[in-house]
């Protein structure tokens, strides 16, 4: 359950709560129930200076902060056994120290996975609930599971065994590549949504107009802009304080530029900021921004983005949410406007430094896949090559030998046989010196001994090679195994080496 970072929680009553030092841990671990008591106040790095962020332990509710919200999470609702409850909890707690709030959210979604598997609820765990635990969970639950037992195991807490260990550590997850699904995909956006959105923004152009623009509607300009520009994610734009936006004057000129926050750096205690330069049209808008947010508040909140109603910070789902409302009438959202980003840089030729920097990317993974998935680049490579002639004709003999005219070779070397329900006789020459031990027609478009015929029946040969294939088809539907059938694979890769001969033949005249 979440709440707005308005509705405070109030201070950890003294209850019974569980252990947080490592050495206590230890010296309970072989007890018959742990009662997990927290040693110290926690609070979580990396949070803007007018957000509470210490985390409440209550016996039955844990809530932290993450992103302006409050992330609540209640034990009473689980069927775990005590005992199995308070190791969790430990090891939680532990987690909260070094992790971030969202890698720890993902740990408490495995407990509702564990709940739902009767034979997991106590301890020990046996392997077959094991087994239906992982054939269950999500890759990211799968690193969470592994973590948690492996530091059970090492604290030599009973139910925790070798033998589960290995079963969860040899376990393999549906291997998946990250960023594939831009590999199979462009995804820069059509032009025509980016033309709808500045349309609708430019609707209001004026000084005027601006002005008499609704701190609110003001705000959500702001945001759509900054999307539209740098593309950050809603947890950056969370960050956002009015001191982040930088201008640079001149005698003739007044540049503007934002010290964007990067939301990958979770580790860090202080945010890390990158400087990055945004349109004069952007920065009036934001000054007006902060214009009327020096009327409208008085007190010290730094925060570019807040409620009128509540002066508190917009949370990241909150922007999430106004970015999907304001760009729904042509279908996207702010993940859509990144992506875009990313695939406009790759299409100009930027490498995958300078795309992982300007997305705040900590790797350049993602920005490899994005340069891999552009069609530009596929065409700067397939022009340049193809000028070159020895990289034509290479090409074109991958399959076959040299196309010829018939009327150069001898007759007795001419391929002769069936394709599909007819007879061929004039598609090539054969250069083997002994008899081929293999189907003519069928699998000459493949052997690099066969020069075709400049005028070969090459159409007729692909015409009975797919009514073949239809034949096969009819029959497999009629069996149910389409799937199994090995003729009709073989017959589709003859039947693509011949449209190859064909296209070279047509490129040739």
């Amino acid at each position: 359950m979440k709440e707005t970072i308005k509705n405070k929680i109030g201070k950890p009553q003294q209850l019974n709560l569980f252990v947080s030092d490592e050495n206590k841990i230890n010296a309970k671990a072989n007890d018959e129930y742990m009662i997990f008591t927290p040693g110290k106040r926690l609070f979580i790095e990396n949070t803007p200076d007018d957000i509470d962020n210490e985390c409440h332990f209550n016996r039955d509710i844990w809530s932290f902060p993450v992103n302006g919200e409050i992330y609540s999470l209640k034990w009473n609702q689980f069927s775990i056994s005590g005992r199995l409850i308070e190791i969790f909890k430990t090891f939680l707690f532990i987690r909260l120290q070094s992790k971030s709030p969202s890698t720890v959210i993902k740990d408490f979604s495995c407990l509702r996975v564990i709940d739902s598997i009767k034979g997991l609820r106590d301890l020990p765990w046996g392997s077959i609930d094991i087994i239906e635990l992982l054939n269950l969970i999500q890759r990211e639950q799968y690193y969470s599971i592994k973590f948690f037992y492996e530091w059970c195991l090492k604290r030599s807490i009973k139910g925790f065994t070798k033998d589960g260990w290995l079963l969860i550590s040899e376990f393999r997850m549906k291997k998946r590549f990250m960023y594939e699904t831009v590999h199979l995909r462009q995804l820069t956006l059509i032009s025509d949504k980016i033309f709808l959105v500045l349309e609708q923004l430019n609707k209001v152009n004026t000084d005027n107009e601006l002005r008499n623009l609704s701190f609110i509607d003001l705000q959500k300009r702001v945001i759509i802009r900054l999307c539209l520009e740098l593309a950050p994610r809603p947890s950056q734009i969370y960050f956002l304080n009015v001191d982040d936006i930088k201008t640079f004057n001149g005698p003739n000129y007044r540049y503007y530029s934002i010290e964007l926050p990067m939301a990958k750096k979770v580790s860090e205690k202080v945010k890390e900021k990158r400087l990055r330069s945004i349109s004069n049209t952007l920065g009036k808008e934001l000054d007006l921004l902060k214009e009327k947010m020096s009327t409208l508040f008085s007190d010290e909140n730094l925060a570019l983005f807040r409620s009128t109603e509540t002066n508190a910070r917009y949370s990241s789902s909150q922007i999430s949410n106004l970015i999907k409302e304001y760009f729904e009438f042509v279908g996207l959202n702010a993940t859509d406007l990144r992506h875009n980003l990313a695939q406009g840089l790759a299409d100009q030729g930027a490498s995958a430094d300078v795309i992982a920097d300007i997305l705040g990317h900590n790797s350049t993974l993602p920005a490899r896949a994005y340069i891999a998935a552009t069609s530009k680049i596929s065409e700067i490579k397939s022009k340049a090559l193809g000028k070159n002639n020895n990289y034509r004709n290479i090409m074109q003999m991958l399959n076959t030998g040299q196309i010829i005219n018939k009327n150069d070779v001898q007759k007795g070397t001419w391929v002769k046989g069936m394709a599909g329900f007819q007879y061929i006789g004039e598609i090539g020459a054969c250069g083997l010196d002994s008899p081929c031990p293999k189907n003519p027609v069928y699998s000459c478009y493949s052997c690099k001994k066969f020069s075709p015929f400049n005028d070969g029946e090459h159409a007729k040969v692909l015409k009975g090679l797919e009514d073949s294939v239809q034949l096969f088809l009819d029959s497999s539907t009629e069996k149910k195994d389409i799937q199994h059938n090995r003729t009709v694979v073989q017959l589709e890769a003859t039947i693509e080496a011949v449209k190859k001969v064909i296209e070279r033949i047509s490129l040739n005249k």
